[in-house]
C-alpha cells in the first residue's frame, strides 16, 4: 500500500508460507533467477535437503522501516507516538 507496505498482512503470509514449505521439503529445489543466469553463465541449485538442513538455523530479518512509503506523512509518526 501506500501508506503502510504490507496493510493486511498478506506479502508476510507469503513469505512466512513459502519458509514453512521449504522447511518441510515441499518445494523440491530452487533455481536461481532466469536474468541471474544470464548473466553469471550458469545456474545454481539449492535442493530441499540442503533448505531443510539450513533454515532451522538461519533468522529472518524482514526491515518494515526501510520499505519506502510514498504516501506516508511523517506527521502521522508523530501522532502515533502521542
Amino acid at each position: 500500500g501506500y501508506n503502510h507496505p504490507d496493510p493486511c498482512g498478506e506479502q508476510f503470509a507469503v513469505l512466512k508460507r513459502m519458509l514453512q514449505r521449504l522447511m518441510s521439503g515441499d518445494i523440491r529445489k530452487v533455481e536461481r533467477f532466469w536474468m541471474d543466469q544470464i548473466i553469471f553463465h550458469g545456474n545454481e541449485v539449492l535442493e530441499s535437503k540442503a533448505w531443510k538442513s539450513s533454515l532451522e538455523h538461519m533468522f529472518v530479518w524482514f526491515d518494515y522501516i526501510s520499505v519506502p512509503q510514498p504516501k506516508a506523512s511523517t506527521s502521522g509518526a508523530a501522532e502515533e507516538n502521542q
